[in-house]
């Protein structure tokens, strides 16, 4: 078996671009995580790519399974769900990882209305 230089040089190149991709990267989780893949996501390619996949889902025949049939129907109102969503976004041109709360306000108890307890005595 031949060995082809130029091909382990861009291996190299490659496993050393994932490697600093890894060493960079800051481990998310929770709010953090949906945020950033929220804002990595282009909504025009994820209405497109849906409006393919529903027409897909269109174009194939009944299997005369009634499971199979329940099942495409259900991912075809998904998808339907997810375009209309996308749409209303691009439209109103909200990004959608602004969804997602990084800071949740919180009154100081100081501040915060005293509401008193039915039958009970505050003195």
């Amino acid at each position: 078996m031949k060995s082809n230089p130029g091909n382990t040089a861009s291996h190299s190149f490659l496993l050393l671009k994932v490697s600093r991709h890894f060493e960079t990267e800051k481990s998310l989780r929770g709010q953090g995580a949906i945020r950033e893949q929220l804002g990595l996501s282009c909504l025009r390619i994820l209405t497109d790519n849906s409006l393919v996949e529903w027409k897909e889902l269109g174009d194939e025949e009944s299997a005369g399974n009634e499971w199979e049939e329940k099942k495409m129907r259900r991912r075809k109102d998904f998808l339907v769900r997810r375009i209309e969503l996308a749409k209303h976004f691009l439209r109103t041109n909200v990004d959608p990882e602004w969804m997602v709360l990084c800071l949740l306000p919180v009154l100081p108890p100081e501040l915060r209305p005293i509401i008193p307890i039915s039958g009970g005595n505050l003195e």
